[in-house]
């Protein structure tokens, strides 16, 4: 208790004047035009739950400190964990409201002083709460989570590594019983926001995660979720009267409301008084989701966390450096020296002035071999120059790494023995003379069997009392293995950039703001922009035809939230736009990479020649190849949907079976070219003879099918059939020769002469051949009793 004590005075000592340091220019800072108080003071503050929340939450404070003082204005900066520390450091705002933690570590740097502290309300009519913690949770379903241990090689999600309550009070506690999140979870993801977190959780996306605690009830207030989905793990009961939330965690002090270093020491005050006049039924302090603020908490619980983490300020935290050792010999050799004064001037007390001494030398003789065994354990290699350029002191990972039997072999030796380059040395002390230290200075390394390493080295001067250089030392360590990693890493990437580069088919990636992050050569060829005009455009607006942009855009909301989609890890087609505004088939296979969010990679195919091909082999599968015209199986689909028409709007449908009359003449006479030719003209004169609705088809040879919808009497259908007979009698001229041919049609009626495809087929053959039996070049119904005189209808004209 005593050492957490001194420690939040020292940091009350350090991080105190950094409020004032800037006094005089903050004042200036303040001062408008006319020498009046300028309008604007801005409240940075970590929107953990997204910026619209944030605002939301807020803003009334802001409304209300403007009220109190004006006429100061105050205005909300939202700001996201990695935004914080710069806007402070760069002085964008006056005043931080952010976790604790993250305030620990500015405090620490002297960055910010905090004058007030968060309270939340108590559901229980208490005084409110300026503390808060951590709550761990997973669904109510999950029967194989019943306590932290069980989340062992299972799925976890965080808020954000920088979130207090909503990650690293839970790390304490999972740290506080053995388990390590970062090797023993099966995986470890951030989230983002705390909302984001609960939804990951009840999802099935994580197995389990943490938020600060008050959240779940939150979320259940708002109508988002209901607490009987999740169970608490390692709840503390035994607080549950004296803090009335879900908890997992230690408590620990609420968000402090903090002054930024260099803001007017007369604001700071003004806002302070402000912030503890503010009731906690006041309109700000209700849309805060709290209960008003109180005096600044001891945040001396946070500092002992973040040791225990070893997280920023506190990364460090109980290594002994070499600078640390220096200064404890220091002092025992001043204590010594003290100590032989002292029996010099007081010579009477030899007896007593011995047994000091003696203490002492037992002390630093302590002292000393704790060094020793730093430095002999250590994995890096600890190594101090003299100022006659020898080596005084090396661990033994030296000898270990360099292949040497012992330090022995090392001590007294020139450093040239482990600089393969000379000139790499020589730099080194260039620096260390300009600057006094390097850091992560990186040179060769030679072992004693010429085998080559690469090192990295940290290294200061030493100085005497009176300044004067007296050699240097530092540690470094062994990189080879990492610059090997590394250059294979850049050996792959190229690799993969090569085949990207190569690839016939186009490569794009898509950032999570939907922007081109990568365009290879082929997707140049196949959309035809370049790769300087894609990349950060718009990739949906870019190739996207805009009749589709809603649909896309609804899709990669989802997309964003999950990684997944209707698209991804499929081979869909769509159509593309190119640069010069044409619309193109293409094949995208799409697959989803989180890095910091979703990015999308898609390899995209041009489809064109595919597509022409099948429309060609769909076309020639249901046409015929010499006139063009529909097959007997696209004829029987056209007759299905014509009598179908025909049931719905009470009509006639009409099936004519035609064949030509002297065909077998002009194909003796001109020959098999010349009779083609016949039928192709035949083909389009009974197009020509027939609406735009009918069909008329080839059945093979010189047989033709004619069908026709929407007719009201027989009548009509005579009409159609006298016109076409008429057009296939006109002489055909072929390679100067005339050529005559007729045609004798049997006509069906549906429903008279049945109300089946088939059978209306087979009756209009049979009325077919009759008029060819009966003369030829006419046309007659199937139902003898059809229009005109009795018996055969038909009509005939000469050849």
């Amino acid at each position: 208790m005593a050492r957490r004590i001194c420690c939040f005075i020292i940091i009350l000592i350090l991080g105190t004047p950094g409020v004032f340091a800037c006094e005089a220019r903050a004042e200036t800072r303040y001062q408008g035009a006319n020498g009046d108080p300028g309008q604007i003071v801005r409240l940075g503050v970590l929107a953990n739950r997204g910026n619209e929340i944030c605002l939301s939450e807020w803003t009334p404070t802001a409304e209300y400190l403007s009220a109190q003082l004006a006429p100061w204005r105050f205005e909300i900066v939202p700001l996201k964990y990695s935004e914080a520390r710069n806007a402070v450091e760069k002085h964008l705002i006056e005043f931080l409201l952010v976790n604790p933690s993250m305030y620990v570590a500015m405090e620490y740097e002297g960055l910010v002083s905090r004058i007030a502290t968060f309270q939340q309300p108590s559901v229980k009519g208490t005084n409110p709460l300026p503390i808060f913690g951590g709550v761990i949770f997973c669904r109510a379903d999950r029967q194989d989570i019943q306590s932290l241990r069980d989340i062992v090689g299972k799925r976890f999600c965080a808020v954000e590594p920088f979130s207090f309550g909503g990650w690293q009070a839970a790390w304490r506690e999972f740290d506080r019983i053995g388990v390590h999140p970062h090797k023993d979870f099966a995986q470890l993801r951030f989230a983002g926001t705390q909302d984001a977190v609960v939804r990951a959780v009840r999802s099935g996306e994580a197995d389990a995660g943490t938020v600060r605690s008050t959240q779940l009830e939150r979320m259940a207030l708002e109508g988002l979720i209901d607490l009987g989905e999740f169970r608490v793990l390692n709840a503390y009961e035994a607080l549950v009267l004296y803090y009335p939330f879900l908890l997992s965690t230690e408590l620990y002090p609420e968000w402090p409301f903090a002054a930024v270093k260099g803001t007017d020491l007369e604001l700071g005050k003004a806002v302070t008084s402000a912030l503890l006049r503010m009731s906690r039924d006041d309109p700000a302090a209700v849309a805060s989701r709290g209960a008003g603020w109180a005096i600044p908490q001891d945040y001396t619980s946070l500092h002992e966390c973040l040791k225990d983490l070893r997280l920023p300020p506190y990364e460090n935290y109980g290594t002994v450096t070499i600078g640390q050792a220096a200064v404890q010999h220091w002092g025992y050799i001043l204590v010594i020296t003290v100590a032989i004064a002292v029996a010099l001037i007081f010579s009477c007390l030899t007896w007593r002035t011995g047994a000091r001494l003696k203490a002492s030398l037992m002390t630093l003789k302590e002292s000393e071999q704790k060094f020793r065994s730093v430095v002999e354990h250590i994995e890096d290699i600890f190594c101090r120059i003299d100022a006659r350029e020898r080596i005084a002191i090396i661990s033994p990972s030296a000898a270990r790494l360099l292949g040497y039997d012992s330090t022995d072999d090392l001590i007294g030796q020139s450093p040239d023995i482990f600089w393969a380059d000379p000139s790499q040395r020589l730099a080194t002390l260039d620096e260390l003379s300009r600057s006094g230290h390097v850091r992560d200075w990186e040179f060769t390394a030679i072992r004693r069997d010429g085998s080559l390493l690469t090192a990295a080295a940290t290294l200061h001067v030493i100085l005497d009392e009176q300044g004067n250089p007296q050699g240097y030392e530092g540690i470094w360590r062994n990189i080879t293995e990492r610059k090997k990693a590394e250059e294979a890493l850049r050996n792959s990437e190229s690799r993969m950039r090569a085949i990207a580069d190569s690839a016939q088919d186009a490569i794009l990636m898509m950032s999570p703001e939907g922007l081109i992050t990568y365009w290879n050569p082929a997707a140049e060829c196949i959309l035809g922009y370049t790769g300087e005009e894609a990349i950060g455009r718009d990739l949906h607006k870019l190739l996207a035809p805009q009749r589709y942009h809603a649909a896309h855009y609804a899709a990669f909301s989802g997309f964003l939230e999950t990684g997944r989609g209707a698209a991804v890890n499929k081979v869909i087609e769509f159509v593309a736009l190119r640069k010069d505004g044409a619309e193109i088939p293409v094949e995208l296979s799409l697959s989803a990479v989180f890095m910091n969010g979703w990015h999308a990679v898609g390899l995209l195919r041009d489809i064109t020649r595919r597509k022409t091909t099948e429309e060609k082999i769909r076309h020639m599968a249901t046409h015929d190849a010499l006139t063009g015209l529909p097959s007997l199986r696209l004829a029987k689909d056209r007759l299905s949907m014509a009598l179908g028409m025909a049931r719905r709007h009470k009509k006639l449908a009409v099936v004519m079976f035609a064949d030509l009359d002297g065909f077998k003449a002009v194909n003796d006479t001109l020959g098999h070219d010349g009779g083609n030719y016949v039928l192709k003209q035949v083909a389009q004169r009974l197009l020509s003879g027939v609406r735009e609705t009918d069909t008329v088809a080839r059945l093979g040879g010189d047989e033709f099918l004619l069908i026709a919808a929407g007719l009201s009497a027989p009548e009509d259908a005579a009409q159609i059939a006298e016109k076409v007979i008429r057009l296939v009698s006109e002489p055909i001229i072929c390679n100067g020769r005339r050529a005559v041919v007729g045609a004798s049609i049997g006509i069906a009626l549906y429903p008279d002469d049945g109300e089946d495809m088939d059978q209306l087929i087979k009756q209009a053959d049979k009325a077919m051949y009759r008029i060819k039996n009966s003369g030829k070049n006419g046309f007659g119904f199937a139902n003898t009793r059809g229009p005109g005189t009795g018996g055969l209808k038909a009509s005939s004209r000469e050849s």
